[in-house]
């Protein structure tokens, strides 16, 4: 395993020019987007929505729970939203996955990224299923967003090319993604796993696929990892802990 130290920002280590691209200008460019203004503001309006709900006496104490926890996601995870919107950006990929049951702010920037393409949206909490319709979906006014389970999406028409896979995927759906990898992923495609270490199942699965012959390159940010199937690329593993 190749290991990127933070200070190695010259890309030293890397033997592809295409992974050195990769990393150095467009993992660690802190790029600006015309997306990230409208996002950075409604993020911030529901945060505001959200602790208002968590404070109201007549709100269940599980949705409660939940809702606590997606507070945090929204609160500490902007950069890492950003960094998905910028990879995706970067593939040019045209049939883009969520995998996750949160209010998927995630998905919203990759919802962004091209509005021409469809992001399938796999799982939400049911009773966040609202919550999200009003606060991302409605609210950012995206339309380009189709809701199903894994399973349907396996044996759709189009595979996709661009998969997020959140920490908050049941252990079920990441059971399938592993049986299942390629009846879901085309031939050239990004992988990305959300804090992959966060739980047995995660890593689990994250260490299973980083050994799939199919993933040339592989990328562990400590928080998330990457994994690149690409034509006529040696087989890599990379890691480097990245300041998110």
């Amino acid at each position: 395993m190749h290991r990127l130290k933070a200070y190695r920002r010259k890309g030293f280590g890397i033997h592809s020019p295409y992974t050195f691209y990769l990393v150095t200008n467009v993992i660690e460019a802190k790029l600006h987007y015309y997306a990230f203004a409208k996002l950075k503001n409604q993020r911030k309006a529901a945060i505001k929505l959200m602790k208002a709900l968590v404070k109201k006496q007549d709100t269940d104490s599980t949705i409660k729970s939940t809702l606590q926890q997606e507070l945090k996601r929204l609160s500490s995870g902007e950069s890492v939203d950003r960094l998905i919107f910028r990879l995706l950006n970067f593939s040019k990929a045209k049939f883009p996955m969520y995998i996750g049951r949160d209010i998927a702010y995630t998905a919203a920037y990759m919802a962004m990224v091209d509005s021409r393409n469809k992001i399938k949206k796999v799982e939400t909490y049911s009773q966040l299923e609202n919550i999200a319709d009003e606060i991302v979906w409605n609210s950012l006014k995206i339309n380009n967003v189709l809701k199903g389970s894994i399973n349907r999406f396996s044996v759709a028409k189009e595979k996709s090319d661009f998969v997020v896979v959140s920490d908050t995927c049941s252990a079920k759906d990441l059971e399938y993604l592993l049986e299942n990898y390629k009846n879901i992923l085309t031939e050239s495609c990004f992988l990305i796993v959300l804090n992959m270490y966060k739980t047995e199942s995660m890593e689990k699965v994250w260490l299973q696929l980083k050994e799939k012959q199919m993933f040339r390159i592989s990328l562990d940010l400590f928080h998330v990892g990457v994994l690149i199937s690409r034509k006529g690329m040696q087989k890599q593993n990379y890691k480097r802990k990245y300041r998110f």
